[in-house]
């Protein structure tokens, strides 16, 4: 199988770390060159990560293939056991696609545009779904004494490019206000080696995918891998 996926996407990293997390035998292939029309007439919808079979059909959105492959490959599950565990994991994965995105794509879109002036506009906005997700983390079991689900996954590799792009474009932090959120953050992080690598390849790629002038020399040098020892050997 065939993963194709972009190193700066935070859809296509979810998928990269469960594919790393179960250890599945799937290549992962960045199509720099298919862009626009190309794109549209390869892929099914138009856009990445796609997961090609071995039988040659494709599968699009993350999400489909995030509960396409935790089907097909049970071991190490990061659905849950019970049908309580699997909806709770699920409402982490609805916070990252149905509230944070609407937020992040449009800023996302007017940052590759404009720079700071996009961010600075849209810290309001941002902060107001940071407080549903504290308020989430907090109404489910501590972290720390259970399995780590896909839900969490999810939502760390979002915030993690949204805290990225607002450190590129403006050097502002979105955790000063949460310590819930970024304790939660750090320890998703902390203890899944493949979660982590994955997040460490995709904040290298949004420095390339995003240059922003005179921040370019300091990230990500300084902000998330110095914030949280992104390069230190996790135990």
């Amino acid at each position: 199988m065939k993963l194709y996926t972009l190193d700066h996407s935070p859809y296509s990293t979810r998928v990269r770390a469960q594919v790393r997390h179960k250890n599945l035998p799937i290549e992962f292939v960045c199509p720099r060159e298919l862009r626009n029309e190309a794109l549209k007439t390869t892929f099914p919808l138009g856009q990445l990560p796609v997961l090609q079979l071995d039988d040659g059909e494709l599968l699009a959105e993350s999400t489909v293939i995030l509960n396409y492959l935790e089907e097909m490959f049970p071991q190490y599950p990061l659905r849950g056991k019970t049908a309580l565990d699997k909806a709770r994991a699920n409402m982490f994965v609805r916070w990252s696609d149905t509230h944070l995105a609407p937020v992040m794509t449009p800023i996302i879109r007017e940052a590759a545009l404009s720079g700071t002036r996009s961010i600075d506009g849209a810290v309001d906005s941002v902060r107001k779904e940071l407080h549903k997700l504290d308020r989430l983390i907090i109404s489910q079991p501590d972290c720390r004494g259970r399995d780590m689900h896909i839900g969490d996954m999810c939502a760390t590799v979002s915030l993690s490019f949204l805290q990225a792009v607002f450190e590129l474009c403006s050097s502002k932090s979105l955790f000063d206000e949460f310590p819930v959120i970024e304790d939660w953050w750090k320890h998703s992080l902390q203890r899944n080696p493949a979660l982590l690598q994955s997040v460490d390849e995709m904040l290298v790629g949004i420095a390339g995918w995003l240059p922003i002038p005179g921040r370019l020399d300091t990230y990500p040098a300084q902000g998330l891998l110095s914030r949280l020892t992104l390069t230190e050997k996790v135990v």
